[in-house]
């Protein structure tokens, strides 16, 4: 069996050494089965192939000449080195081996299916820092990506929460620009990451998704971000928390300032969570994605703050209102029968 221009290849090992987490090296093959192309980790790369029954010869590769993190280069050095020494080839159900003269396997893929870019959760690996590198995140931070149906795109970039509006025209793309909250984190680097990455998404003219990697183009084809895909995230295995809602006024409003909302879909039919002010819990129902709440019961409590138990207030109706759910990454929306936003929340981290 020749391997096939349709199948895209995603490596799992390389000689006795798993890839690293993070990244994602990849392989495709032409239509006749003479070229191949791919991505090694960091650079894309090319080559020729020649190949008689189960032998197989590589040849010709060129690559382009990006520098990434030491470790990311070290497994693309070793894996160009290895297509080199590459002599035959098999193909086994879901799994593509490639061993050198002496019949030891030094390359091992599986096949990759490609993620869709709406509905899934991308999480961040590496960003274009705006002085032409591109860098992998701080320790300790999660930036998130999460292309809406309805053209919006939301997420987490390091410390605050961002929406964007977004279009999307075959492999072409824009973005931004972007809307966030305002808090401050201190940490060193956050709020630099944060704004570099913001940054990068208004420069973006092309996607590309590799089984489970996206990467964002500029018009020049330099790399502005790359993301993996997340797992999917379960409703009442999660705790949200509320980025905006209804305020029962015809917009679509933010949480206030210093005020968190929540709401945790428990296995026993009941929501309960933080409304700002007081706690609050309701009995809930699903069938496939239809969804009714409440009416909520609450702690009596009053807070002074301004606007927060007006928001509270609005808050609870709008719960009221669902009648469909939607999970696209890590964002969970409520709309009512018209398909109206009532509730939009991020899974808590």
């Amino acid at each position: 069996m020749r391997p096939d221009a349709g199948t895209s290849w995603r490596l799992v090992s390389y000689g006795d050494q798993l890839v690293l987490a993070g990244t994602q090296v990849s392989l495709d093959f032409n239509a006749d089965a003479s070229q191949l192309s791919g991505r090694a980790g960091c650079n894309q790369y090319g080559g020729g192939a020649q190949i008689n029954g189960n032998q197989i010869k590589l040849g010709g590769m060129m690559s382009t000449m990006m520098a990434c993190e030491e470790p990311i280069m070290q497994q693309e050095q070793a894996y160009l080195a290895a297509l080199g020494n590459v002599a035959s080839f098999e193909i086994s159900g879901e799994t593509l081996t490639l061993a050198d003269a002496q019949g030891n396997v030094v390359l091992s893929f599986s096949t990759l299916q490609p993620a869709s870019l709406e509905g899934t959760q991308w999480n961040l690996t590496m960003y274009n820092n705006g002085k032409q590198a591109l860098v992998s995140l701080l320790n300790g931070t999660t930036i998130t990506a999460n292309f809406g149906q309805d053209g919006n795109l939301s997420g987490s970039a390091g410390c605050n929460n961002y929406t964007a509006g977004y279009e999307v025209n075959g492999e072409q793309m824009s973005i931004g620009p972007a809307a966030t909250t305002r808090k401050f984190c201190g940490e060193a680097g956050v709020m630099e990451q944060e704004a570099a990455y913001l940054m990068a998404l208004e420069k973006v003219t092309r996607f590309q998704i590799e089984g489970e990697q996206l990467t964002l183009f500029d018009a020049e084809g330099t790399r502005y971000a790359t993301y993996t895909a997340g797992k999917p995230v379960d409703l009442s295995a999660t705790d949200w928390n509320l980025i905006g809602y209804n305020n029962g006024k015809d917009a679509f409003v933010s949480v206030i300032l210093d005020t968190t909302i929540t709401a945790s879909f428990g296995t026993d039919g009941r929501l309960s969570g933080s409304a700002g002010c007081n706690t609050y819990n309701a009995d809930y129902t699903v069938d496939g994605e239809q969804i009714s709440i409440g009416p909520a019961i609450t702690t009596r409590m009053f807070c002074a703050g301004e606007g927060v138990m007006e928001q509270e207030m609005a808050y609870l109706q709008a719960l009221e209102k669902a009648n469909r759910y939607q999970i696209e990454g890590d964002v969970l929306t409520l709309f009512d029968a018209e398909d109206l936003r009532l509730a939009q929340y991020q899974t808590s981290k």
